[in-house]
């Protein structure tokens, strides 16, 4: 017999039971990990999709043990630029801003479009108090989604820390604009008068 979940089987042995519903949550691939399955392109990004799971399930709870996935998805697949995103984030979450930029960085150099990492770079800059490069990081992240209405968010209350609350109020009426039902805009903006 066999269950499969996605593209993973389990063999499951005559008289076996059936796993837990979590099970495919916390089965660990280095168990059958070995240099022909290493070699398989197809397997490799099985493994990758895995540990990016498991990373966002210990990122809350156990985020050293999330770092350590990461870094073993990084050796996996070094040129994935979603990998060093996730682990600035959990840097982040951590407050180690310094690293956390260092990861946005990267992941920024190998996808330059790339919004996300433009905004979270932004933020770990603002909160060391590069305020200048922060503004850099939120318009180019803005340039390139133009929806994406965290940055402008994140610039909006930038500008409003250095008393510039015309600019400010001018991003969450844009937010507004792109989306009537953001209400968190509309609170914000009236913050400001």
């Amino acid at each position: 017999r066999f269950q499969q979940t996605g593209l993973l089987y389990r063999v499951i042995p005559a008289g076996g039971y059936l796993p837990r519903k979590d099970y495919w949550s916390f089965y660990d691939m280095r168990q059958v990990w070995n240099a022909t399955i290493y070699r398989d392109y197809m397997t490799r990004n099985i493994v990758l999709v895995y540990y990016l799971r498991m990373a966002a399930e210990y990122a809350d709870s156990d985020k050293d043990y999330a770092l350590s996935i990461l870094r073993a998805a990084e050796e996996i697949d070094p040129k994935n630029s979603g990998l060093p995103y996730e682990i600035g984030k959990i840097l982040l979450s951590k407050g180690d801003y310094q690293k956390a930029a260092e990861e946005f960085r990267k992941a920024i150099k190998m996808r330059v479009d790339s919004a996300k990492a433009h905004n979270n770079l932004g933020y770990a800059l603002a909160k060391m108090g590069e305020r200048e490069a922060a503004m850099k990081e939120y318009l180019l992240a803005i340039r390139y989604d133009p929806d994406y209405y965290l940055a402008r968010n994140n610039l909006a209350v930038l500008l409003i820390n250095q008393s510039r609350y015309a600019e400010a109020a001018e991003q969450y009426r844009t937010i507004i604009q792109r989306n009537p039902k953001h209400a968190k805009a509309y609170f914000d903006l009236g913050r400001i008068y």
